[in-house]
């Protein structure tokens, strides 16, 4: 097994054990995972320069980059039910809902 594949399998690893930490919002973990996927990104990266990848190595990391995304997409989602949380703690009343504010902006021009 070559180096870039079992760095690509680590980092399959990791970003499945983000996606789990993600999934019960374990965020401090994730922070501790996302320093080790970075270290492991550099490493890939270098190595990516001077080796051809492969077909199974391209597929697998499209699979991180869609894992990513989903990672990605609940952080954004927990991230901004501390913002509501907070602005609701701030006036008292609960923030408009994310559709009202999005008719709002349609029908107003913006």
């Amino acid at each position: 097994m070559s180096r870039l594949t079992m760095l690509i399998d680590e980092l399959t690893h990791a970003t499945q054990q983000l996606q789990q930490m993600s999934l019960s919002d374990d965020w401090t973990l994730a922070e501790r995972l996302q320093k080790r996927r970075a270290a492991l990104l550099e490493q890939i990266g270098e190595l990516a320069h001077t080796r051809t990848i492969s077909d199974a190595q391209a597929a697998q990391l499209q699979t991180i980059r869609a894992l990513d995304a989903q990672i990605k997409s609940r952080a954004c989602a927990r991230l901004q039910t501390f913002g509501d949380a907070l602005a609701q703690l701030r006036t008292g009343s609960p923030p408009a809902p994310q559709s009202a504010n999005r008719m709002r902006a349609a029908y107003s021009g913006r």
